[in-house]
């Protein structure tokens, strides 16, 4: 691995790549709870009843919480994985987080049946950490 590259295999290194490992973990965990919410179909997560709503909360909540852990993988691990777009996961978890009212049910349902099960295979298929 070059300089910079990631975390040395002793030491400070070893201990990062563990949290690494349990933030992989977390996302993982996310990534099965996405599944199961999108196995209920659109129109159940659409439906405009208590479940409904009660769904399109789960589904946003399970958004801020991948991009909240993605937010604190270490830059050695983000540049391992420049694909994942990065700044577009912050920026919806900051529209999530702080503009709730104007949070696009479409927009949060195509995550969860598509960018998140993409990016949780991306990053915790085989070793991700080298």
């Amino acid at each position: 691995m070059t300089a910079g590259a990631g975390p040395s295999d002793s030491g400070e290194g070893a201990a990062d790549r563990e949290k690494v490992g349990r933030y992989l973990a977390d996302l993982a965990r996310f990534g099965e709870q996405a599944r199961q919410l999108v196995s209920e179909g659109h129109e159940a997560y659409m439906a405009q009843t208590f479940d409904g709503e009660r769904s399109r909360g789960f589904g946003e909540h399970i958004v801020l919480n991948v991009a909240t852990v993605a937010e604190r993988l270490p830059e050695w691990f983000k540049e391992l994985h420049p694909d994942i777009g990065w700044p577009a996961l912050k920026g919806m978890r900051n529209l999530i987080a702080h503009v709730y009212d104007g949070v696009d049910d479409e927009l949060v349902w195509r995550a969860l049946v598509k960018r998140v099960p993409w990016m949780v295979e991306e990053l915790t298929d085989g070793d991700s950490l080298h």
